[in-house]
């Protein structure tokens, strides 16, 4: 199960199956978060070959992802921030809705997600799933304002790494530096076709 000798030893040592029982759903837990970003890699490499096959090069999407400057003023979020997976998404917008709801607290935006290590792994990244609020309370903060590079995303969210790679493209080619982390926001309603998910992405 790509045990240590060290891990192997330490069980060996204890004699108990608690110990094992523990190092195994370790290993589980490593080897589905494998899995899940094998899966989201396939999936990148189907849709790059698609392209090539279909007579575009690999890095035509560039010409098609637009990126404006904006600047945008702070804003006071309700969140809910922890480590996870994509596929745990609607469970934590679940969380966040149902904190919410026990605060009374008033919306004023769409809900957005804050993505805040520095390489995302989707089966497994720091993540902060958000909503701007009215009033404060234990459960908010400030989300900084400030300049931004912007790119609306439309379509299926597995093309979201199309954007993110322009962004970071025209960011590098035109001087700027990042600061802070990205998060993008999600303006289209629960349950749409794929095809008509907007989410705007800001650097």
């Amino acid at each position: 199960y790509g045990c240590s000798l060290d891990e192997i030893a330490a069980v060996l040592g204890e004699g108990q199956d608690d110990e094992l029982a523990t190092l195994l759903r370790s290993k589980r837990r490593a080897l589905q978060e494998a899995r899940e970003q094998t899966e989201h890699l396939l999936t990148w490499v189907e849709e790059d070959l698609s392209s090539i096959e279909g007579g575009q090069g690999i890095m035509a999407f560039m010409d098609k992802v637009e990126v404006k400057v904006t600047e945008r003023d702070e804003q006071l979020v309700l969140f809910v921030r922890q480590e996870m997976g994509v596929d745990e998404f609607g469970t934590t917008f679940g969380k966040l809705f149902e904190l919410a709801s026990r605060e009374g607290a008033q919306f004023r935006g769409a809900p957005l997600a804050v993505y805040h290590d520095e390489e995302f792994n989707p089966a497994r990244s720091d993540i902060e799933i958000a909503v701007p609020v009215a009033e404060p309370s234990e459960h908010t903060r400030i989300l900084p304002g400030g300049l931004f590079a912007t790119s609306m995303h439309k379509g299926a969210y597995s093309g979201l790494a199309n954007t993110y790679a322009k962004l970071v493209q025209w960011v590098e080619e035109n001087g700027y530096r990042l600061n802070g982390s990205p998060f993008e926001i999600y303006l289209s309603e629960p349950g749409v076709p794929a095809e008509e998910n907007r989410v705007e992405v800001f650097f």
